[in-house]
Order: structure tokens, then sequence, then C-alpha cells
């Protein structure tokens, strides 16, 4: 016998699960694609806070699987569809490397600052 599937008045299938995921299993992820000549970005996290957080930019769609997770208390601690590009937009850029200063360079910068930011 199959299980019953659930939808919102939104279109999002409704699951439920006893407890939200391990911090250290947690995942967020958006991935942008063109179908059909749409520019279309999926969204997943099982997060909560991630989850309550992008709720509102998040719709259902039929290209990709739309979903909101629950947990008993009824909180949301899951979320999964398309984002909604009337309410937000979404810019990809190259995460910037960190870079590790020696003692001295550390205070070689902290005098410019000092020379120009705050003697002004």
């Amino acid at each position: 016998m199959e299980k019953e599937i659930k939808y919102d008045q939104d279109g999002f299938i409704v699951t439920v699960q006893e407890d939200s995921v391990p911090k250290d299993e947690q995942e967020f992820s958006t991935n942008t694609f063109y179908q059909d000549g749409v520019k279309i970005c999926s969204f997943y996290t099982n997060n909560p806070f991630v989850a309550r957080k992008y709720e509102k930019f998040v719709k259902s769609d039929s290209r990709v699987r739309s979903e909101k997770v629950y947990n008993l208390s009824g909180n949301l601690v899951g979320l999964q569809g398309v984002l909604d590009f009337e309410k937000c937009s979404i810019s990809i850029k190259k995460k910037r490397k960190k870079r590790d200063y020696s003692d001295e360079e550390r205070a070689a910068i902290r005098e410019r600052f000092k020379k120009n930011v705050l003697s002004k």
C-alpha cells in the first residue's frame, strides 16, 4: 500500500519527519539551469534556519521536486523548490581565498589604517 502524498495550497509536497537533520549533515544547495529558454534556480536545504529564512522566496514548480518538510512539532525543517525571481534575485560570485598575513604585514596594515582613516 502506497503512502498518500499530501500537498499544501501552494503546490508543495508536505512531509513530516521526527526531527531535523544533525548539524554536521545539514545541506544548502542552489543550482541554476535553463529549460525551454527559462532560467530556473532550484533550491534545497535541510537546515531549519535557512528553510524558514528563504521560505518566502521559494515557489513550487513542476520541473523540480517541490517539498516542505516539517518536524513533529510543526516547524519547517527542510525546503525544496524554485527561487521566485519576482521576489528575489541570485548572483553567483567566485569565493575569495582568505589570505594569511604575517605579524609584520598586519602591523603595517594597522599603521596605514590609523594614518589614513583615524587621522581624518
